[in-house]
């Protein structure tokens, strides 16, 4: 039996009954389903600077989801000892947000340290820092049974990385690690990578909005064959050229695992994307791939076209914001019919109503094409009215996405028109134009 108990402003049941402002009623309501329960989801929105019990919560003995997100940290930290003190099956603890620094953290390790069964562990967003970090790091050994830990927007730099490496082996079940947005570099990702080995169960890496780079992302590349759990890999705006992505291209093949692959964001330019497109073959399990904003151009856009028939798992393709522009389409719709796509976004590619119309004719013969993303292409009345003439006949697709687009009411209008025919779709945007 799990029961979620949400109540506005207050710790659920840490206070004494007449201490609670809805009553005494509700108060031993609460309690009672602590007592019944073996699971207990506990959100904090608000919590009163008032001295925290937990005596209420001595008999339960089952799982607590406890999340305090968005708060300061200064009442935070009575609650996290609470906890200690009678949740000893605390297994998730989202403390995100919550500007807790370097001191917070130091507060937070110590009551940590007793968490035995604690599976989930977020804290981005909290200003951690090097020190903080350090403090955090400290008390991993002691909470083994950890399975996602998000550390992200925490500014630890290679510094924190490397504090973080010396006991992130502990962690070996380990399935999810967030460390996006860190400002780390070349030495931090140095230290980590080869730990990360050591994580057996680790599924899921996201390293985004960091400063890897094309030397950082060869060390990474070099331990990639280890990491054989890892199913998702997001790598975006690091500062990876295409020096970088041939990194990346001799270790792909080797993670046979690998079902979700992120560079947007990056410099790979037409050369990277080349090297990238030639192992993607050898990739079987790669179904998502996302390699928008990386100045890719027309050429290497055609080049990534070229390849697709031959990797039929790939049902999710992100290429937006390469400027591929119009002889693109015309590519990619000769491809499409031969593809397994589900999922297509080519916003802010430079289309217009000529690529459109292109793309347009293709569209029903790709019979598993369920999003199709369009915006910021301009596009006019006069590919709206193409594409309107082909939706009809696309019997899975459910959300077209045609926002920012160069839309009058004349284009909307041929769209309009046609709604009841689309057998499928559900969700039509067309904010952000004249209409």
């Amino acid at each position: 039996m799990r029961n979620l108990l949400e109540m506005e402003d207050l710790i659920r049941t840490v206070w004494p009954a007449e201490r609670v402002v809805v009553g005494v009623l509700s108060c031993t309501r609460l309690k009672t389903l602590l007592k019944k329960a073996r699971c207990a989801v506990l959100t904090v929105r608000r919590l009163p600077h008032v001295e925290i019990s937990d005596t209420a919560l001595q008999s339960f003995e089952g799982d607590v989801d406890l999340s305090c997100r968005g708060m300061s940290s200064g009442p935070v930290q009575p609650l996290i000892n609470a906890a200690a003190n009678g949740w000893h099956r605390v297994v998730r603890l989202d403390m995100r947000d919550n500007c807790i620094g370097p001191d917070g953290a130091a507060r937070l390790a110590i009551s940590l340290s007793r968490f035995a069964h604690l599976e989930q562990l977020l804290l981005g967003l909290n200003g951690m820092g090097v020190v903080g970090m350090g403090h955090i790091a400290s008390i991993l050994p002691y909470c083994r049974q950890i399975t996602v830990l998000d550390l992200s927007s925490n500014q630890i730099g290679d510094n924190g990385a490397k504090d973080l490496a010396q006991t992130l082996p502990c962690c070996r079940r380990l399935g999810t690690l967030n460390l996006s947005s860190n400002v780390m570099g070349v030495e931090g990702i140095g230290a980590i990578a080869p730990e990360l080995q050591k994580c057996e169960h680790l599924a899921s890496l996201h390293l985004r909005d960091n400063k890897i780079g094309d030397d950082g992302v060869g060390l990474l590349a070099l331990c990639m064959p280890g990491l054989t759990a890892v199913t998702s890999l997001h790598l975006g705006d690091n500062f990876i050229t295409a020096d970088g992505a041939g990194h990346l291209a001799e270790a792909l093949p080797c993670c046979g695992s690998l079902r979700e692959f992120e560079l947007r964001g990056n410099q790979v330019g037409t050369e990277g994307v080349g090297l990238l497109s030639s192992v993607l073959k050898q990739c079987p399990s790669l179904s998502a791939l996302d390699l928008a904003d990386n100045r890719i151009g027309e050429e290497g856009a055609g080049l990534l076209a070229s390849v697709l028939p031959q990797c039929q798992e790939i049902g999710r393709l992100s290429i937006g914001g390469n400027m591929a522009g119009e002889e693109f389409c015309g590519l990619l719709a000769s491809v499409l019919p031969h593809c397994s796509l589900t999922h297509l976004d080519l916003k802010r590619g430079d289309i217009g109503d000529g690529g459109a119309g292109l793309l347009a004719p293709a569209l029903p013969q790709c019979t598993t094409l369920r999003v199709l993303t369009l915006s910021r292409n301009h596009v006019g009345s006069d590919g709206a009215g193409l594409l309107a003439s082909m939706l009809p006949q696309c019997p899975a697709l459910t959300h077209l996405d045609l926002a920012g687009n160069s839309l009058w009411p004349e284009g909307a209008g041929r769209l309009a028109s046609t709604l009841g025919l689309y057998p499928a779709l559900t969700t039509l945007d067309l904010s952000r134009n004249n209409v």
